[in-house]
């Protein structure tokens, strides 16, 4: 859970007597971060080129990570990037293929997706690969 505080004011009360007697604290608002934002693709199509002779786990092409913490790795076709206006828990994303053809995984974490089986141009010259992400 992720809180945000935010101290906001001084609260004073006094009371009707005289002297009018008085106290003062400060006040706290601490705001807790709810999931109510749906994670976003940063591209609405990705695209990569291939070689059929690229062996398993080959680098073609990797797509710096907006996120500091999201670990480029060297054996990607391309990095998927999603965002997700959330903090905390309710911002972790999670990468899934919704089509398994067996020529290509995602890591469920980062969103890199790579090539699992050797790839054939003469049997299969276009792939489409569908990838949700969750949050």
């Amino acid at each position: 859970m992720c809180m945000i505080s935010l101290q906001v004011t001084t609260l004073t009360v006094c009371d009707r007597g005289r002297p009018s007697l008085s106290t003062s604290a400060y006040l706290n608002i601490s705001i807790i971060d709810v999931n109510d934002n749906r994670p976003r693709f940063t591209n609405s199509t990705y695209e990569a080129t291939v070689r059929e002779d690229a062996v398993i786990g080959h680098s073609v092409l990797t797509l710096q990570a907006e996120r500091a913490d999201t670990a480029v790795m060297r054996h990607s076709v391309l990095t998927i990037q999603a965002v997700d206006s959330d903090v905390g828990v309710n911002a972790q994303l999670e990468y899934l293929l919704t089509d398994v053809n067996g020529h290509f995984n995602v890591n469920r974490t980062s969103g890199e997706l790579s090539v699992a089986k050797a790839l054939d141009y003469e049997d299969t010259r276009l792939f489409t690969v569908d990838v949700v992400v969750m949050d």
